[in-house]
């Protein structure tokens, strides 16, 4: 972990020596930040993320920070509507039979490299903007039992227990303010877009199948944008 935290520090030397800054030395800190976002269906909407970073000032009041960090977002699961088709196919009553189980649970993580520039607005008041790049993976735990309604309990149409990940590149935007704590730290609150690729799992119907195979999981993905209010505090070491 030195040996990263030293090239982080050498790196954020070189960005600011191709700006002919003279440099004194900077300063090394460990962040633990906490993300809310509206809710959404898949109850994926807040993040914790921790980081250790370097910060050079390249002139009076104006900083660059470079960051390795990481992110998780933790999910609530929840019973998901089937899609129409196959509502339409088994038939169900409702949203969904109720004796079916479509249960899908997301979560999402990743190490993330955070670069920051900061410039003082007034008193201990700065204000920041940076970029956060990385890996993440989404993960969706997924239990599934489709019952039709030909019976008061169903007739079972399909099963599974399933876990499918997807992992991509995340290139996360943020901007916000920095309040200092003098020699030991700063606040921080910043309006963050997270963007990542996620797994999904459909419930589809097979036309022309019998017994439980009629309901079956299709595995895919898509993109998920959302904005969170972050707010964190770094300790300076």
């Amino acid at each position: 972990m030195s040996r990263v935290l030293t090239r982080m520090g050498w790196t954020t030397v070189a960005l600011a020596g191709l700006l002919g800054t003279s440099l004194t030395a900077g300063d090394f800190s460990a962040s633990l930040r906490g993300g809310m976002g509206a809710d959404r269906w898949d109850g994926v909407k807040n993040h914790l993320a921790f980081g250790l970073s370097y910060d050079q000032e390249i002139s009076k009041g104006t900083s660059l920070i470079m960051e390795l960090g990481y992110i998780y977002q933790p999910g609530t699961g929840g019973n998901v509507a089937l899609p129409l088709a196959t509502q339409a196919a088994l038939p169900v009553t409702g949203t969904f039979n109720a004796p079916s189980t479509n249960f899908q649970k997301l979560t999402a993580q990743g190490i993330t490299l955070r670069g920051i520039f900061r410039s003082e607005l007034s008193g201990p008041w700065s204000w920041q903007t940076g970029l956060s790049v990385g890996t993440m993976k989404s993960r969706m735990d997924a239990t599934g039992d489709i019952r039709d309604s030909t019976t008061a309990t169903g007739v079972m149409a399909g099963g599974w227990t399933s876990s499918p990940e997807k992992t991509s590149m995340a290139i996360n935007p943020f901007a916000g303010l920095a309040y200092s704590l003098g020699d030991m730290g700063y606040v921080e609150f910043n309006l963050v877009a997270l963007n990542y690729k996620q797994a999904t799992l459909t419930p589809t119907w097979v036309t022309g199948a019998t017994g439980t195979n009629r309901v079956v999981p299709i595995l895919g993905e898509k993109s998920v944008s959302h904005l969170n209010l972050e707010i964190g505090v770094a300790f300076k070491f």
